[in-house]
């Protein structure tokens, strides 16, 4: 059976794996001289930063719709298992081989694992956005999915691929 997640879940969700996002990058930049590479590396924790705090809002305006037809209790439309979200975050660009880095790597290969972590992203939302309880879930699902591939483009550009 398919876990099944609500609007509220995903926006958790969305928002950890933003924070793991610039956390990477940021590390990432650490490791850089090149005043240019070590600012694309900062202008993509940028990015996440700014979705990160996108979703959040979009969080806090759906319970703000909510709680103007119901009081809202977000304990309601939570998981039985609070660590499942954690779990779901960390599938996609937790704690593995593509978030560690050696400090020995180049450009390309930065460039490499990011782009690698953006396509993990994108399948992420995109299971996501099939899993979702609720209309206004696949909504904002799905819009989520639009910011990560406009990250997947961004780095493929950086890469030379398109």
């Amino acid at each position: 059976m398919v876990k099944k997640y609500s609007v509220f879940e995903i926006f958790q969700v969305a928002e950890k794996i933003e924070r793991n996002g610039v956390e990477f990058y940021r590390k990432a930049a650490g490791m850089f001289s090149d005043v240019t590479m070590k600012g694309v590396l900062l202008q993509l924790a940028d990015w996440e930063v700014e979705h990160e705090r996108h979703f959040r809002e979009m969080r806090r305006e759906y319970v703000k719709e909510m709680n103007e037809m119901v009081e809202f209790n977000p304990a309601a439309v939570m998981t039985e298992n609070p660590q499942a979200l954690d779990g779901l975050s960390l599938s996609v660009i937790g704690p593995n081989e593509t978030l560690e880095l050696t400090g020995k790597e180049d450009k390309g290969e930065i460039l490499e694992k990011a782009l690698a972590i953006e396509q993990e992203t994108v399948k992420f939302y995109e299971e996501l956005g099939r899993s979702v309880r609720d209309l206004g879930g696949k909504y904002e699902a799905d819009r989520i999915l639009d910011e990560e591939k406009g990250h997947v483009k961004t780095i493929e550009r950086l890469l030379g691929k398109k």
